[in-house]
């Protein structure tokens, strides 16, 4: 897994991020600029991608990523495990 992306669009990342929910075999949707995902066990995770952050939403805590990142990799995937 690269580092670090560039944010050029949102579109970008959320393909990036849709492409790992779908390595991971992960049920989501994606819509706008946000990304569902379901889990029966941990209810509906929330990813939304504004212009200057990645935000990620469970339902404790909210994340901020400044850029997509191995770092924002791992915690989704501590979140999603």
């Amino acid at each position: 897994m690269p580092q670090n992306f560039v944010m050029n669009n949102h579109q970008s990342v959320l393909a990036i991020i849709e492409h790992h929910l779908d390595t991971r075999h992960q049920e989501y949707q994606s819509y706008n600029d946000t990304i569902e995902i379901y889990s029966l066990d941990k209810g509906i995770l929330v990813i939304k991608i504004d212009k200057n952050n990645i935000m990620l939403f469970d339902n404790n805590k909210k994340y901020e990523f400044p850029k997509l990142s191995s770092n924002f990799f791992s915690v989704l995937d501590n979140l999603i495990d």
